[in-house]
């Protein structure tokens, strides 16, 4: 498997990031691939490097925060004028599926009309199964605590505007025998925590910026089974900061143990192949 890096911004936008967009091509079948979170821009990202809409297998979706599905309809359009034929997959947790298939009624992207059929997944419903994927590709997913502060927050609402779940996952997709685990987006400082249980072995880890701290990373990572540890989903304070200084600064965090892996800092257009 390898992953490419269309965008690798946070949540705000960035004059040199697009919006958080992954293409993950399994080993197998060069011209098939899924999308890890479709930030805006996404369709046109894929058409600048070269991605065949048609050619799209899936869509996962980590949690319903706007900056990870915000280019979702206008993908999903593409496909249709594109006349795509086969199925796509949309992963996403259980509470944004009726949302987001509203929004493709209200933009008018009815299922009639689209061409194609697409089956929708709940990601509650897969936490603790292995789910079987186009292109021979195996998923598991893991609940994470990003949206914790949002349920303090709503919690202290008078009159919530709706009901929340407050679903956030990580990701493990597997392959002839290689792991690509995909952080999403994590709770604070020391998120990255939340992924023992399920990081080792890793090939490829595509690990946040926007919350995680790099010392912090780096203090994760240390002596793990990590072969490539790719940051992205930055911060804007991180702008304008060198990437050796970020660097530096998860080696720190590893401390005397190390880093038995490669780090990279991403940027957009980057591809990672499993090793």
């Amino acid at each position: 498997m390898k992953a490419t890096l269309l965008g690798t911004a946070s949540g705000l936008p960035a004059s040199d990031r697009f919006g958080q967009t992954i293409v993950l091509t399994p080993e197998d079948e060069a011209d098939s691939f899924f999308i890890l979170d479709s930030g805006d821009g996404a369709s046109s990202l894929l058409m600048r490097h070269g991605f065949d809409h048609r050619n799209l297998r899936g869509i996962f979706i980590s949690h319903m925060h706007a900056d990870h599905h915000g280019g979702f309809a206008q993908v999903v359009k593409t496909c249709m004028h594109l006349n795509k034929a086969d199925d796509l997959v949309v992963l996403a947790p259980e509470e944004g599926i009726a949302p987001l298939r509203a929004y493709l009624d209200a933009s008018y992207l009815f299922p009639q009309l689209l061409g194609f059929p697409i089956r929708w997944v709940s990601l509650a419903e897969c936490v603790g199964q292995r789910i079987a994927l186009p292109g021979g590709i195996a998923l598991e997913v893991y609940p994470n605590a990003h949206l914790a502060w949002f349920r303090e927050r709503v919690g202290q609402m008078d009159a919530p505007p709706r009901p929340c779940t407050f679903e956030s996952y990580s990701a493990v997709f597997a392959q002839n025998g290689h792991r690509v685990i995909y952080s999403g987006n994590l709770h604070g400082p020391k998120g990255s925590d939340e992924m023992e249980p399920f990081v080792e072995p890793c090939d490829l880890l595509i690990a946040e910026l926007a919350h995680v701290d790099p010392v912090e990373l780096g203090r994760f990572l240390a002596g793990r089974a990590v072969r490539h540890t790719v940051v992205t989903h930055f911060h804007p304070k991180w702008n304008g900061v060198p990437d050796a200084d970020i660097l530096a600064l998860i080696r720190q965090g590893a401390g005397e143990t190390g880093l038995r892996g490669e780090v990279s800092l991403a940027r957009d257009g980057h591809t990672f192949a499993c090793r």
